[in-house]
C-alpha cells in the first residue's frame, strides 16, 4: 500500500513539474514576442516622429541621414551587423528634399546596429580606417548649423576622434579626450571618458545672417556661444567631405545615429525645434537655447 502511494505521488509530482515547464514555455515566448512587437512599436514611434518633425520644413537643409527610415538604408544592409556597402547608388541615403547628397562610398569596417540609442538603430564606426564619404560642396563659402547625435564606444587615447570633415581644415569632434571643436574658434568641454554617453551636438557658426558668432552646443543651452570670434571666415568646404573621421588621421570610434546639416545659422528657435525632435526620438535631455 505504501508501494502505491509513493508511485501516485511521484507520478502527480511529474505532471506538476511538465505544467511548470509548460508555463515557463508560454512565458518565454510571450516574453520574447513581446520584446519584438515594444521594438516594433518604438521603432513605429520614431518613423512617425521623424516624419512630422521640421528638419526638411526648415528651409537651407543640406544633408540629412537618420536611421529608421525605409528611405535610409537598403533594406539588405538594415540588419544588425551588416557592414554597409554602397549599392543602389548609397550606402546611406540623405533624407532632405532634394537628396543630393547621398553617403557614396565606404571605408573600413562601418556596420549596422540595430538597437543603439533609445535602441534605436545607428551607424557604428570602429576607428582605424572606418569612414563614409559624401559630397559637402554646397557647404563652400556658407555659414552652417549642423547636429549630431552619438555616442563614443572607446575609453583612452581613442576617444580622441573626430565624427564629421566637410574637407580641409573644417573638423567637427574629439579633439582631445575632452574636447570638442568644430572648425576654427569654438570649442566645449566634456567629462573624461568613463562610458558610453548619447550627446546631441549641435555646431553654429554665423558672419552674414547675424553678429558673428560660433558654439558649440551640447545637448541644447547656450553652450560655448561667443560673438564677434576674431579672424574667423566663411567655410571653405570641399566636394569630400567625411563622416566617421576628420580630413586628416582622426578617425571616429562609436555610435552616430543621427546628422542633419544646414548651410547657414539657424534661428535660435529653429534650433530648438529641431533639438527637441532630436530630445523626443533619442530620449535625450536637452536644454532649451536663448
Amino acid at each position: 500500500m505504501k508501494k502505491q502511494n509513493s508511485i501516485r505521488k511521484m507520478g502527480f509530482s511529474l505532471i506538476e513539474l511538465s505544467i511548470v515547464i509548460l508555463v515557463i514555455g508560454i512565458l518565454v515566448v510571450g516574453i520574447t514576442k513581446g520584446g519584438a512587437i515594444m521594438a516594433k512599436a518604438r521603432i513605429g514611434s520614431a518613423k512617425a516622429l521623424t516624419s512630422s518633425s521640421p528638419v526638411a520644413i526648415i528651409p537651407d537643409l543640406v544633408a540629412w541621414y537618420e536611421p529608421v527610415l525605409e528611405s535610409s538604408f537598403n533594406a539588405a544592409q538594415a540588419v544588425d551587423g551588416s557592414a554597409l556597402a554602397v549599392s543602389n547608388g548609397a550606402a546611406w541615403f540623405d533624407n532632405s528634399p532634394y537628396k543630393a547628397n547621398n553617403v557614396t562610398a565606404v571605408a573600413g569596417p562601418v556596420t549596422y546596429k540595430e538597437s543603439s540609442i533609445n535602441s534605436l538603430p545607428a551607424v557604428k564606426f570602429a576607428g582605424g580606417t572606418s569612414s563614409l564619404t559624401f559630397n559637402s560642396s554646397p557647404l563652400n563659402q556658407k555659414d552652417y548649423t549642423v547636429f549630431v547625435v552619438e555616442q563614443r564606444l572607446a575609453t583612452g587615447s581613442a576617444t580622441v576622434g573626430r565624427f564629421l570633415s566637410l574637407g580641409g581644415a573644417n573638423n567637427f569632434g574629439y579633439a582631445t579626450d575632452t574636447t570638442i571643436t568644430m572648425p576654427g574658434s569654438g570649442s566645449y568641454n566634456v567629462p573624461v571618458y568613463s562610458k558610453a554617453t548619447p550627446r546631441i551636438i549641435t555646431f553654429l557658426s554665423s558672419l552674414t545672417v547675424m553678429t558673428a558668432t560660433k558654439g558649440v552646443f551640447i545637448n541644447g543651452g547656450n553652450g560655448s556661444l561667443a560673438a564677434s570670434f576674431a579672424g574667423d571666415s566663411l567655410l571653405t568646404a570641399t566636394p569630400i567631405g567625411y563622416i566617421g573621421r576628420d580630413s586628416s588621421t582622426s578617425f571616429y570610434n562609436g555610435e552616430i545615429a543621427e546628422i542633419i546639416i544646414y548651410n547657414r545659422a539657424l534661428k535660435v528657435d529653429e534650433r530648438n525645434d529641431i533639438q527637441n525632435y532630436l530630445s523626443k526620438k533619442y530620449g535625450i535631455k536637452v536644454t532649451t537655447s536663448a
